[in-house]
């Protein structure tokens, strides 16, 4: 997306940890996320696994704060109709995280958030988080191998070295733990 940006000749603006979406940014993310999400099904149908793609009508969302983060939503509504369609069908559903407002204004969601409420909608028996680091990063940049969110979690959010989008994920990820059955 930062790439695709840049093309654009966008610069990348993060407030509190999200990314600022005017207008023309959301069309780049728009782009990016069809892009990307296509690219993912064609790789899972090509080992052999049948995957769907699912770009729009899962997530209602509402304006976070449009002064302050543009075109960026926060999920208030899931709906899993498509969802269960497809693993119904044994296809793997790819999800895309762009929310619409009641009224059809497409919005950037956090994938964090929008997976988040997907999961308690759905409250499955496991929950895999990926990342392109492959994980979470310690302040030498080595991945942290395990966390126990239970014990460390206060410690780990005092860390000056854990910010932006990492520490929007644990915090997303922690809050998700505290919200369903262990």
């Amino acid at each position: 997306l930062d790439e695709d940006m840049k093309a654009a000749g966008l610069e990348k603006k993060v407030v509190d940890g999200l990314r600022y979406t005017s207008p023309e940014v959301l069309a780049v993310v728009r782009r990016v996320t069809q892009r990307e999400n296509l690219k993912l099904v064609e790789a899972l149908q090509g080992a052999g696994v049948r995957a769907t793609s699912i770009l729009s009508g899962t997530f209602e969302a509402q304006l976070l704060d449009q002064e302050k983060y543009g075109l960026v939503g926060k999920v208030v509504r899931v709906d899993i109709e498509a969802i269960e369609a497809a693993v119904a069908a044994d296809s793997i559903p790819v999800i895309a995280s762009l929310g619409e407002t009641a009224g059809g204004q497409i919005l950037n969601v956090n994938a964090d958030w929008a997976a988040n409420e997907l999961v308690k909608k759905m409250q499955p028996y496991k929950i895999i988080f990926l990342t392109g680091t492959g994980g979470i990063l310690d302040e030498r940049g080595k991945l942290i191998e395990s966390i126990s969110l239970s014990t460390q979690y206060e410690h780990l959010m005092k860390q000056p070295w854990l910010h932006s989008g990492m520490r929007v994920k644990l915090e997303q990820i922690h809050d998700l733990l505290m919200d369903l059955p262990p």
